[in-house]
């Protein structure tokens, strides 16, 4: 495994390659443990340009930003989608 890669996105890369084509994900909301310390969209957008998939989103969409659980808590995140190579279907 290239050293650059983080040893969690190497996993799910492995993981998704033995997947069919175009599955789509859920239920994935332990990846935003911050014990984890994942970086969900980023390891997401990566191995979506080797293999695509699609993914539901356990959170909220604002029209600008995906928001995962509620400002307050460990595990809040907000992406602003403009700054990923992603579609957002609503």
């Amino acid at each position: 495994t290239n050293s650059q890669i983080p040893e969690s996105m190497a996993a799910f890369a492995d993981i998704l390659s033995k997947l069919p084509d175009g599955v789509v994900l859920k239920d994935f909301d332990v990846l935003f443990n911050p014990d984890y310390k994942v970086d969900v969209m980023t390891m997401m957008v990566n191995t979506c340009k080797a293999k695509p998939f699609g993914i539901l989103w356990p959170g909220t969409f604002d029209g600008t930003r995906l928001v995962y659980a509620e400002e307050g808590f460990q595990d809040y995140k907000t992406y602003d989608v403009s700054s990923y190579d992603i579609t957002c279907i609503v």
